[in-house]
């Protein structure tokens, strides 16, 4: 059975909106995970070596913090950018 990875996945096509929702988070980090405790966000497909990924799917590993306090975060950002999104769990790429 595949792992699967939390992401969140916009319905329109901008790498813009992407960038946007991790520019937008004040609790969550956009970095690549490292196994630390707190939690990141990253829009993989920025990566050298996997733009073939869908240009706005962001990647988020949770830490230790409060999930009221993610969600809260989450959504703040999430709203403050146009087009439909959703959260999903991905099978890992």
């Amino acid at each position: 059975m595949p792992r699967k990875v939390p992401a969140v996945r916009p319905d329109h096509r901008t790498r813009g909106a992407g960038d946007a929702v991790c520019a937008g988070l004040r609790l969550i980090q956009h970095a690549t995970s490292l196994g630390a405790v707190e939690s990141t966000i990253e829009r993989r497909a920025s990566v050298p070596g996997q733009e073939h990924l869908p240009p706005t799917l962001l990647r988020l590993s949770v830490g230790i913090e409060e999930v009221e306090d993610l969600w809260a975060d989450l959504d703040r950002a999430l709203r403050n950018v146009p087009g439909e999104w959703s959260l999903r769990a991905l099978p890992t790429l």
